[in-house]
């Protein structure tokens, strides 16, 4: 903690060293250091809302890519899915995913690839974005809504399974869009309320990440005092592949987490 001229000693240093002219790394070691330091001040605890207006540089509709994978119009008017043609962030040549927070506020633009082997498969606009959307959870206020009806609300990885449930009649459903759960997504499944159904991805054996991020989750919850089933991984593999009969199937095998 000491400090020399009003800065940190090691900052000190690193600027003793530099002004002697020596080609050792510093300056770039530097900047590493204030770029490490930028990063962390702006770490996020909350979404951050971002123009709407955004969506207007979007071409509108179902794509014919979500069209091949039996997805309906109405799917993509109620998630206002589109496509980007331009370069606008990282998000060229990809189809677009809006992402709204718990207070239906648009917080980032998730974009998927329309090459199954290109890789990222999905992106962000930029990292702040992606930051955000994971403080929150896909389609939340709508979950939260239709689930006080049914009693309970599902939770899925991907938008695009929220879209299946939908589009199956089950509008109380939201998504961690990855296996790994944030703090602030638990507690916002906390203040629901409500029982849990969690419906991840089935991976195969040699990744299993579906599986352990479903338990993982399921133990959090339990301690936090909430009911948590989960599906049986042994029926499905992916939710938005199923056929409606699969999924409603899928539904009535979840174990309840004990």
């Amino acid at each position: 903690q000491q400090k020399v001229l009003n800065i940190p000693f090691h900052k000190a240093i690193d600027n003793l060293a530099f002004a002697a002219g020596k080609k050792n790394g510093v300056k770039e070691r530097i900047k590493q250091r204030e770029r490490s330091d930028t990063n962390r001040l702006r770490k996020l605890d909350r979404p951050v809302p971002i123009d709407p207006n955004i969506l207007n540089a979007f071409q509108q509709g179902l794509h014919p890519f979500w069209q091949r994978r039996n997805y309906t119009p109405d799917v993509a008017l109620r998630f206002n899915l589109g496509f980007c043609e331009g370069q606008i962030g990282n998000l060229k040549h990809r189809l677009t995913i809006p992402i709204t927070d718990e207070l239906n506020r648009l917080v980032a633009v998730q974009g998927r690839t329309i090459v199954d082997d290109e890789f990222p498969k999905y992106t962000y606009t930029d990292s702040q974005q992606g930051e955000s959307a994971k403080l929150t959870l896909y389609n939340y206020p709508y979950a939260r809504h239709y689930g006080k009806g049914r009693g309970w609300v599902g939770v899925v990885e991907s938008a695009n399974s929220v879209w299946r449930a939908y589009q199956y009649g089950y509008k109380n459903f939201c998504a961690t869009l990855s296996t790994t759960v944030t703090e602030r997504q638990v507690e916002l499944l906390v203040k629901l309320g409500l029982n849990i159904v969690i419906f991840f991805d089935y991976d195969p054996p040699y990744t299993m990440a579906g599986q352990i991020g479903a338990v993982k989750l399921a133990k959090t919850l339990k301690q936090r005092g909430v009911k948590t089933w989960i599906v049986n991984p042994n029926m499905v593999c992916d939710p938005a592949q199923l056929s409606k009969d699969q999924f409603m199937m899928s539904l009535k095998g979840a174990i309840q987490y004990a």
